[in-house]
This record gives structure tokens, sequence and C-alpha cells, in this order.
């Protein structure tokens, strides 16, 4: 999958629209995609003064992609993963864009951090926030 089928981008004229396209890992940031995210952040830097993301299927984000992350080599490369999802985040918010997070279903873990550094969220009524690493003894870091 190319990096604009990953993250997809609608131009709407005064407005963006950012779609994770991970539907089948319920939009889950694998390297490939924290990269592309992180692509399309820099394309609209300076074009759009709104930019709206989402989900696509029935789930906004769900995180870093922890299988991804278990099959890591080592626990440096591991703790690499994480670190770009976070810079990723720091880059949403020093985007001198306005986020819009439309929360269109489930929301976990490293989804709550997107949710978190947007500057406003609208959920729709079947969206469900939840942080999976308090129920393995884990710090919810950034969305903490």
């Amino acid at each position: 999958m190319s990096d604009s089928d990953l993250i997809q981008l609608e131009d709407r004229g005064e407005y963006a629209f950012l779609r994770i396209n991970r539907a089948e890992k319920r939009n889950a940031m694998s390297s490939e995609a924290r990269r592309a995210l992180s692509a399309r952040l820099k394309e609209l830097h300076g074009v759009h003064k709104v930019v709206v993301i989402t989900g696509s299927g029935a789930s906004f984000c769900s995180g870093v992609d922890l299988k991804e992350s278990a099959a890591a080599p080592t626990p440096q490369a591991r703790a690499a993963g994480s670190r770009e999802w976070i810079d990723v985040l720091l880059e949403i918010r020093r985007h001198p864009a306005i986020f819009i997070a439309a929360v269109n279903g489930f929301a976990l873990g490293g989804g709550t951090s997107l949710i978190n550094v947007c500057d406003l969220a609208i959920a729709a009524d079947e969206a469900q926030l939840g942080m999976p690493e308090m129920g393995f003894g884990t710090y919810p870091a950034m969305a903490g």
C-alpha cells in the first residue's frame, strides 16, 4: 500500500480531510502509516487552515500497531516506534492548521492521544475511547 493509500487526503477547498486507511487493522499506526501521516502533514503545511482527521471503517485509530511493535527485533526498536508516534503527534500540535478529530469509532491507546493533540474533537454516538495500556500496567504516555 502506498503512502497516499495509507493516509488519504481530500482537498475540500477551505479545509483538508485526512483519512487513516487501515480499516483491517483498526487504523493502527504502523511505521509506514506514521511516515505517511508525517508526509501528509508536511504537504498540508501552510495550505489549509483546518484539517479534519478521521479513520476508515469502524475505527478512528487504535494507536501504534502492537503486532508490528511486538515483532521488533530489540527493545530499542520497539521504543523507536513509540517515539516515532510521539513525534507525529507533536508535529500535529505544532502544525499551523486547526485540527479536528472526527472520531467515527474505536479510539484506543495512541488513538486517544491523537484526539488529545487535536484542537477539537467531534465523536459519533458509536465512538468508544479506551486506554488498554492501563490493563497491562503501562502508563498511557501522551494520552495521560
